[in-house]
């Protein structure tokens, strides 16, 4: 869920995971997609999420027009997006997609990724590390 310009932005999973935005007053309730979609995020005039069944990283205008596919790939498992940089994980590395540059591995790791968070500073990322037969998880920051 995402709160932007008098807007709250979600996936509404109950009624088949589409993307509904709805007033903060909440007099005003809009279906923009109907694609099962997830990690939603807003940048600029633009909304960025993955659909779910198609594997794909996509993009939409605020009010749900102008879809297009930026990424269909592998599985995405995990995607969050800062300025204009797309950053997504297929569970094993973790890939950045930035406007005009196209696509690049930002972290290769031999192990399962669980989950990250990225900011203008840096990437912190949660790994399974197995040792002497045991797993744990692991955290690790990676600075810009």
């Amino acid at each position: 869920m995402v709160q932007y310009e008098g807007w709250i932005y979600y996936s509404n999973q109950e009624k088949g995971g589409g993307i509904y935005r709805q007033s903060i007053d909440g007099l005003c309730l809009e279906k923009l997609n109907d694609a099962k979609s997830d990690y939603i995020n807003i940048v600029g005039n633009s909304i960025y999420f993955r659909q779910v069944r198609e594997h794909a990283v996509c993009k939409m205008s605020l009010d749900g027009s102008k879809i297009s596919i930026i990424k269909k790939s592998a599985p995405i498992r995990m995607l969050d997006v800062i300025n204009k940089s797309i950053i997504y994980s297929d569970g094993e590395n973790i890939y950045c997609i930035q406007d005009g540059v196209g696509e690049k591995t930002m972290l290769d790791v031999d192990c399962p990724i669980i989950d990250f968070s990225i900011s203008n500073n840096g990437l912190l990322y949660s790994y399974v590390e197995k040792l002497d037969g045991k797993e744990s998880v692991r955290q690790k920051l990676v600075l810009r």
